[in-house]
């Protein structure tokens, strides 16, 4: 049997990782901590491994997976979340030591599930995996997993599912914010029954979210868009985008103008004028999920097994954004963007101009996302020749629709500028239109120039697997046990975009077509070595090891492997470590991707407020490209565009880990736990403005005379009234330079046993994160993450030291936890704003109770109890991080289960 260090905690708090065993008391709920077993199987290679258990997920108020697995400390803040409005469209992620959720291999009873695709990322959706039929959660924290397949950067995530549930059970939560708003519920029902030689399950489960509007939030409204210290220390603070429902005129030739209405103007104040983006837009969007899963085993005969799962799972979600804007970026297409000109009878100037419009009268942007997985596994397993062997074929498919309405066509925009009448006459529906002005756009022109925008996504992965276990021989400490195994497996992605982008007509970013696909063969080989049992200072030792030996069609071969040492001098203490490499292939949009654009915050080095122009390198590149000292950036969000690279090579990793833990049997319920671990990643696929947005723009400026390679990606307006001002970046995916992380995970719990058999328990979970170190280019120097927001709106916070304190109390049938998370705070790097350059520390309370009359359980709970505003942070969309932080606020929540 497996050894485990039993940390008895507070289970009934939201999201608190725990773990039942039968050896304990039924109110008793146990995080494990494991190094490796006397007598385990080579497919149960853990290392260190948090366990999240069924009844801390069923006690929480979570919906979806993510929502639990966010709040253990060695998740970090990279993934996708329902927190980031236009991030996901739904679909959520999750990180493991801030390596990206790309980097940490999520599995379904320890084999691979189908990707979503979310036009530019692909990871397993975590609200895809159904919460009432988990029955725990292994978090294998300590990367490099052969076993499971070569990509295990970071570590895993293994969902088990029920595999014996007997019964009928249901379940119910539904819950609110203090604000009135994000109401949430959900509802499923579980059925199960054993037969003599098998068992068959199935579960359907519902749940619903509204959305939450970034103006419902005081903090959120009328976004910080840049601030600058005046000579006499007072603060000047521009919000929102300059393009305002009126039109912001802007010439080469000094004219900066708010229109007022008929062709009148004023002087542009942006500190009074711009407009807020808050309004109109969601802060967490809305969505709708619905799964229906079946779980069935039958023994064909006394050594045949077959097993197979069928689950699907609909999702319907919908994103709330601000009404197309012109003006504040050119496209491919255009890229001197909207320019009216001098001759348009409604420009009332005499001369171009660039006007940045909010076209009010089309109407607010929502995206509306369809999206449908479907996965099938089926396989047998049984004994031969005194081993146990498996073959498997797991087949699964993601499909989403995205639709966006009020979407706007700008080719169809300039018609309805030209000055010739047969354009119009031409194009059925146009109309010559006016924009300048308050509500100066008619509807006829509203219409015709507006349309739904519809692109899909599709991912297609099939896996078939097989492995064969056997004792080779049996040593004082136990049997030595090998495992070889084989793996198939094809993966296909595509996304089309709808035909006005493709031909580079729309007014927003631009974006192009996705396909591509891979094939892989592996081979793979374990050991679990008893090394030694019962002697002085070795009580055991175990030595497990995995090696895998991947083919890529496209990619190459490579191995990956792993091997980690478990020693317990007494049966109270134990150390271990573990050493192993890792190899990602580039994912398909990786390598296939066309380009898609997003805005993200890049200060332009040639901005007169940015100080760059202290470097008189860049002050002489600035004024060899037209720009003087008083040149001001006109917004700070710039159209940067990612895409496939097919000319990436896989990137590798080095995984160290060392630990230990200790129960002392001289203190009854408590145990320690202190795990080091390093991950090296070589040739780490990212796009430069992922990792930083102002990569880019700052090496080139700071090259001397412009020679660096990357003033090739940058793209500025050549002529017009937004002369120099950078239209666009590009970033493609690449090959960068390293990561380097290193941290330490401490743990600490506590049972007390109290009169009548109630006990009070204390768990304190925390992650140091010591560095994370990003090379940009190989060669190049380090730059130091840890503590720091990179990328305020494409990533989140590496934050240093996060903690989680859980109390619990049970007293009969009543129990009542308290838990207390940490997050430490960090700065943003090049901010010369003061106030809004560091985050300070944040504390998080919940506190939930729960009454039990067999067979129902009723339970209580606030997140989020002192009702925490996330800090402020001046990122032009939302004024804080919105991976990072609690957005919102106080919420309320009654969950009810019945299990018969």
């Amino acid at each position: 049997m497996r050894i485990f260090t039993k940390v008895t905690i507070a289970a009934l708090v939201a999201g608190l990782p725990t773990c039942r065993t039968d050896a304990e008391p039924a109110h008793v709920d146990e995080i494990i901590v494991s190094g490796q077993a006397d007598t385990a199987g080579p497919g149960d290679q853990s290392g260190l491994k948090t366990v999240v258990d069924a009844q801390s997920i069923a006690a929480s108020s979570a919906v979806s997976l993510d929502q639990v697995l966010e709040k253990l400390p060695e998740f970090g803040f990279q993934g996708v979340n329902g927190n980031q409005n236009d991030g996901g469209f739904g679909a959520t992620f999750v990180d493991l030591r801030n390596l990206n959720f790309n980097r940490t291999l999520v599995l379904v009873d320890g084999r691979r599930v189908v990707l979503s695709g979310i036009k530019t990322d692909e990871a397993v959706d975590l609200g895809n995996i159904p919460l009432p039929l988990i029955d725990h959660v292994d978090v294998l924290k300590d990367g490099s997993q052969p076993l499971f397949g070569p990509d295990a950067i970071a570590g895993a995530v293994n969902v088990v599912l029920k595999k014996d549930f007997e019964g009928a059970a249901g379940s119910a939560m539904a819950g609110a914010s203090g604000h009135g708003d994000g109401a949430t519920d959900s509802v499923a029902a579980t059925f199960g029954h054993n037969f003599d030689a098998g068992n068959v399950t199935f579960g359907v489960s519902q749940s619903h979210s509204n959305p939450i509007r970034q103006s419902d939030r005081d903090w959120a409204r009328n976004p910080i868009a840049g601030a600058t210290v005046n000579a006499d220390g007072t603060l000047s603070v521009s919000r929102g985008e300059t393009a305002t429902p009126a039109g912001h005129a802007i010439s080469g030739n000094g004219i900066d103008a708010l229109m007022i209405g008929d062709g009148a103007s004023r002087p542009f104040n942006a500190m009074t004028d711009s407009y807020d983006i808050s309004h109109g837009r969601d802060l967490q969007s809305g969505q709708d999920r619905r799964t229906a899963t079946l779980l069935a085993h039958q023994a064909l005969t006394d050594s045949l097994d077959l097993f197979t799962e069928i689950s699907a799972v609909r999702r319907n979600s919908s994103t709330l954004e601000p009404p197309a804007t012109l003006g504040l970026s050119g496209t491919a297409k255009y890229p001197d963007g909207f320019i009216v000109p001098a001759s348009n009878p409604f420009n009332p100037f005499g001369q171009d101009v660039t006007l940045q419009r909010v076209l009010a009268e089309v109407g607010n942007q929502r995206t509306d996302t369809d999206a449908t997985t479907l996965r099938t596994v089926a396989g047998l397993d049984g004994t031969l020749f005194g081993g146990d062997w498996t073959v498997s074929l797991d087949h699964g498919l993601t499909h989403q629709t995205y639709s966006t309405i009020n979407a706007v066509n700008l080719t169809k925009v300039f018609n309805t500028l030209s000055t010739d009448p047969s354009v119009c006459v031409a194009a059925a529906g146009c109309v010559a239109a006016n924009y300048f002005g308050p509500n100066s756009l008619s509807p006829a022109a509203a219409t015709y120039i507006r349309y739904t925008d519809v692109s899909h996504a599709t991912y297609r992965e099939t896996v078939a697997q097989a492995s064969y276990s056997h004792p080779l021989v049996t040593l004082p400490a136990g049997p030595w046990t090998a495992t070889l195994g084989t793996e198939y497996r094809t993966e296909y992605g595509s996304t089309l975009q709808d035909p006005v982008t493709v031909a580079g007509d729309q007014a927003g970013s631009d974006a192009a077509t996705t396909s591509g696909g891979y094939r892989s063969r592996d081979i793979v080989a374990a050991s679990h070595l008893p090394l030694a049992k019962g002697l002085p200072f070795v009580a055991t030792a175990v030595l497990d090891g995995s090696a895998r030996y991947s083919s890529f069609d496209r990619f190459g071969a490579f191995p990956t492997w792993k091997i980690a040492l478990d020693w317990a001098p007494v049966d109270a203490l134990h150390f271990r470590g573990s050493l192993g490499a890792g190899r990602r292939a580039p994912a398909i949009t990786e390598a296939f991707g066309g380009s898609t654009a997003s805005f993200l915050p890049v200060q332009d080095p040639c901005d007169s407020i940015n100080g760059s122009l202290a470097n008189p390198t860049v002050a002489a590149n600035c004024r060899k490209l037209g720009l003087g000292p008083g040149f001001a950036q006109a917004t700070p969000l710039i159209d940067v565009a990612n895409g496939g690279n097919p000319d990436l090579k896989p990137e590798s990793s080095r995984n160290w880990t060392v630990g230990t833990t200790w129960t002392p049997p001289w203190i009854a319920g408590l145990a320690l736990s202190v795990d080091y671990y390093a991950i090296h990643v070589r040739n780490a696929i990212d796009a430069l403005s992922d990792a930083d947005p102002n990569y880019i723009p700052n090496q080139c400026l700071a090259s001397v005379g412009m020679t660096s390679p990357y003033c090739s990606l940058i793209s500025r307006i050549p002529s017009g009234p937004n002369a120099g001002q950078i239209s666009r970046i590009l970033s493609p995916d690449t090959n960068i330079g390293a990561i380097r992380t290193d941290g330490l995970d401490l743990g600490l719990s506590k049972t007390v046993a109290l009169d009548n058999g109630d006990s009070l328990s204390l768990d304190w979970q925390n992650t140091f994160l010591f560095n994370d170190l990003v090379q940009e280019t190989p060669g190049a120097a380090f730059v130091q993450y840890a503590g720091t927001f990179p990328n305020l709106t494409g990533g989140g916070l590496y934050s240093r030291y996060r903690s989680t304190l859980a109390v619990r109390l049970d007293t009969g049938p009543w129990s009542a936890g308290w838990t207390s998370r940490y997050l430490d705070g960090g700065k943003v790097p090049g901010s010369a704003v003061a106030f809004e350059s560091k985050a300070p520390g944040v504390f998080y309370h919940d506190v939930v109770a729960s009454w039990t009359h067999e067979p129902a359980t009723v339970r209580i709970g606030i997140d989020n109890l002192f009702d925490r505003r996330p800090p402020a942070l001046m990122d032009g969309v939302s004024n804080t991080n919105l991976a990072s932080y609690d957005v919102v606020g106080r919420f309320f929540y009654l969950n009810t289960s019945v299990q018969f």
